[in-house]
């Protein structure tokens, strides 16, 4: 999976980013522009493309995908148990990024474990596998 197909999933499916797509060489999503209630009481919201963060490689977007992982409600204490880094894996050069549900690891099972060859990429594949989305 690319860094980019990668990114549109996160966006969608962990992030909740609405309307993600292509536009102008870039991936985008509808990001609120204006937020206004007119004299009737109806809202008004308009939306404007923003784009999407990279999150499969910069540390900084994968770390707001771990932040999101802990606030959604079906997971109960959902903790980043450990990222180590690897030299056996793949070319020699690797990382390990493991997150568990206290419930789940409190039934033995539960513990969700990504390897990719950054940091970011692992946070992502794990994030995805956390909540259900199967990734090649």
């Amino acid at each position: 999976m690319t860094a980019n197909e990668l990114n549109e999933r996160v966006a969608e499916k962990v992030m909740g980013l609405k309307n993600v797509r292509p536009m102008y060489g870039q991936t985008v999503y509808d990001m609120i522009h204006t937020y206004a209630m007119d004299s009737k009481g109806q809202e008004t919201i308009t939306y404007q493309p923003a784009p999407i963060p990279d999150y499969a490689n910069d540390i900084a977007a994968a770390w707001q995908v771990v932040e999101k992982l802990i606030t959604l409600p079906y997971w109960d204490g959902l903790s980043l148990e450990h990222v180590t880094h690897d030299w056996r894996l793949d070319n020699g050069d690797g990382w390990i990024c493991a997150q568990s549900d206290s419930y789940q690891r409190d039934q033995g099972s539960g513990e969700i474990v990504a390897v990719a060859t950054t940091l970011p990429r692992a946070i992502c594949l794990a994030a995805l596998e956390a909540i259900g989305v199967e990734v090649e």
